[in-house]
């Protein structure tokens, strides 16, 4: 579930920025003991920086970005 979080945080969106790494590590640390396992959220504290390796490089390029705002723009465009 943090893995899916701090995707969420950290990918570009159609109808969001991303967030930076740190920011985003900080939101999930302010839900230990609300939203996440205290042992989850402190293993992912010591290994936070693999997290952002990761997503780094499976980030999406622009021009995958801008596949996606086509294919919705396409899928609201259809006519009836």
């Amino acid at each position: 579930m943090i893995a899916d979080v701090y995707d969420a945080l950290v990918s570009r969106r159609v109808y969001k920025q991303k967030m930076p790494h740190l920011q985003a590590v900080k939101v999930i640390l302010n839900e230990r003991d609300k939203m996440f396992d205290p042992a989850i959220v402190d293993a992912f504290e010591t290994i936070h920086q693999e997290f952002y390796s990761i997503a780094t490089i499976h980030a999406d390029t622009e021009k995958d970005f801008k596949k996606k705002i086509d294919y919705l723009e396409q899928a609201i465009c259809v006519e009836a």
